[in-house]
């Protein structure tokens, strides 16, 4: 019974973060749209608010995707204890790396999405992926996925550019990144988000 108490008060608590989220969003723009209006004293008003509503709905619909996929990945691969989305394709520079070193290390917490094999971008790995990639050193990355609270994503594209450079200082320390997110946290502890 209090498990599901608990549930239930980090189901409403995400419900708030996002809640926050969103009516700061609304108040940021609202504001921007404020001070164009006084900078350009009113003359652009058309154009100066359809930026600051389209502005605003491509921010709540980045937050929204991000939020779902999150939720989606929890709910199909949560109860397996997969906690972390291992994203990569076949180069030869990190996936022999990552099969020999990751996998044995962390592949029973971990769902793979290689991306040079045919892979569908509904699926809820695809859309994580999707939601956190960005557009600069989107692979290979690991999404680490913690029951509940903050995702943390941990980017890998330079560290293996270095590495194939015999410099392997950056790799090192984004792998003990990595590990340290994927650590247990204490019992009774609640994550960040």
């Amino acid at each position: 019974m209090k498990a599901r108490i608990k549930e239930w008060l980090f189901s409403i608590i995400d419900l708030l973060r996002v809640s926050a989220l969103l009516i700061g969003c609304l108040y940021l723009s609202l504001i921007i749209l404020w001070v164009l209006l006084v900078i350009t004293g009113g003359r652009f008003l058309p154009i100066v608010g359809t930026a600051v509503i389209v502005g605003a709905v491509l921010i709540i619909r980045s937050l929204w995707n991000r939020v779902t996929a999150v939720r989606a990945f929890r709910a199909s691969y949560g109860a397996a204890g997969k906690d972390l989305l291992i994203v990569l394709t076949d180069s030869p520079h990190w996936k022999p790396y990552i099969e020999r070193e990751w996998i044995p290390r962390w592949g029973s917490r971990a769902v793979i999405l290689n991306r040079s094999l045919q892979w569908r971008k509904d699926t809820p790995e695809a859309r994580l992926w999707n939601a956190v990639k960005g557009t600069k050193d989107h692979t290979p990355l690991a999404v680490v996925v913690p029951r509940r609270g903050r995702i943390r994503v941990v980017r890998f594209f330079k560290a293996f550019r270095d590495n194939k450079h015999g410099k392997d200082p950056k790799l090192r320390k984004q792998e003990e990144t990595l590990a340290k997110a994927l650590a247990p946290q204490p019992p009774g502890a609640l994550s960040g988000a």
